[in-house]
């Protein structure tokens, strides 16, 4: 069975979730392995120069070559994890790129560069079929594009040429010019800063030749940048060329907006709300969208006028059960929101996971009613 555009872009953002999930598993675990590594190389280094104390000042040929050893060593196991990391970040963003642009050059032939729209008699002479000289040239256009064209570029193909809606927020922007040349230095220049990384993102006494610093906190802040814009764009993308309805289970950009909020990334909430109100996104979608938005400024402790502000801009009328239980939740009735928990789950509407997993749940679990109504639910 052929797949459609609107399953064809969800997928794709499927698989791209579950690659940033499964690097941010791999930072807490691997890199607590990485950490652990470099912290005992440290230790027996600080042992062995102990010894000199104990040895008049001297160290015996054994102890210096041990020494030499785990100097060789350290600390570089838990930094070069990071390191590979960033690079695998752009590669996925990379491959998100190609996808889109594949999908776009494959309809619109006539789009491809005037170097990529023929193909000369030995090209010609190393396929077989048609198809693959076609395969042959969209792989040259991808190509042209993913190495010798800047993320900027990329961006102005999408808006101007594909008619992409896109993120605009210059501080992102600016943010993932960074990343793309902190890869590019990790890549071919031994992580080295350059002049032009220098003058551009750096805000500490780094000078041209040091070690770019990297720690865990930026890598993981460039995995979230990288799924809200990778998120962000599929969205676009595949609203503008799907010409079925789509419906709520079809939608990238509320995922996205859930998962912000678990990820407590509360930066990029307020594009994701006001682009919502360009696309042509559902009632049901939309209205998700700005529940996700307002749990997140309930988490960021933003008062309750605030909250109702943009909550009265919709029409909540026609709320079905779940609507009613995180609108209750976000102004504080909190009675009605235990009646209507407890009804939900006892019409088994509402599950364990769901408990666990939907955020409008995190702002009651320190609160012994609330756990005292779903210890039967939660085993």
């Amino acid at each position: 069975m052929k797949t459609d555009v609107r399953e064809k872009f969800r997928a794709i953002y499927d698989r791209y979730e579950r690659t940033i999930e499964l690097h941010e598993i791999s930072i807490s675990v691997i890199g607590n392995y990485a950490k652990k590594y470099d912290y005992s190389i440290t230790k027996k280094i600080i042992e062995i120069i102990k010894k000199i104390d104990t040895k008049n000042g001297k160290l015996t040929a054994l102890d210096l070559s041990a020494l030499a050893e785990n100097l060789d060593k350290h600390p570089q196991q838990e930094l070069l994890f990071l390191k590979n990391t960033i690079v695998s970040i752009v590669s996925l963003m990379d491959n998100m790129f190609s996808l889109i642009f594949r999908y776009y050059y494959s309809k619109n032939p006539d789009k491809l560069s005037i170097d990529n729209k023929s193909i000369t008699y030995l090209e010609l002479d190393q396929v077989e079929k048609i198809d693959d000289a076609k395969t042959y040239l969209l792989d040259k256009e991808i190509e042209t594009i993913l190495l010798n064209e800047g993320i900027r570029n990329r961006f102005k193909i999408l808006k101007e040429e594909m008619g992409i809606i896109l993120p605009n927020n210059q501080e992102h922007l600016q943010e993932l010019d960074k990343l793309i040349k902190t890869r590019n230095l990790i890549v071919h220049n031994s992580c080295n800063a350059d002049q032009e990384y220098i003058k551009k993102y750096s805000t500490e006494s780094l000078k041209k030749g040091n070690e770019i610093p990297l720690d865990r906190e930026y890598v993981l802040n460039s995995l979230a940048l990288a799924f809200y814009v990778g998120g962000f764009i599929l969205q676009s993308t595949q609203i503008k060329y799907t010409d079925k309805k789509l419906n709520s289970s079809d939608f990238i950009l509320n995922d996205l907006i859930h998962e912000l909020v678990k990820k407590e990334k509360y930066t990029y909430l307020k594009e994701i709300y006001n682009v919502s109100q360009e696309l042509a996104l559902d009632d049901s979608t939309k209205k998700m969208i700005v529940i996700n938005f307002c749990i997140g400024a309930k988490k960021q402790k933003k008062s309750k006028e605030h909250i109702e502000k943009i909550l009265i801009k919709e029409d909540w009328s026609m709320a079905d059960d779940y609507i009613s239980l995180c609108l209750y939740a976000l102004r504080d009735k909190h009675e009605l929101f235990y009646s209507q928990l407890k009804k939900l789950i006892k019409d088994k509407r509402i599950t364990g996971k769901k408990i666990l997993e939907w955020q409008i749940f995190t702002l009651y679990r320190k609160k012994a009613k609330f756990r005292e109504i779903i210890k039967k639910v939660i085993k």
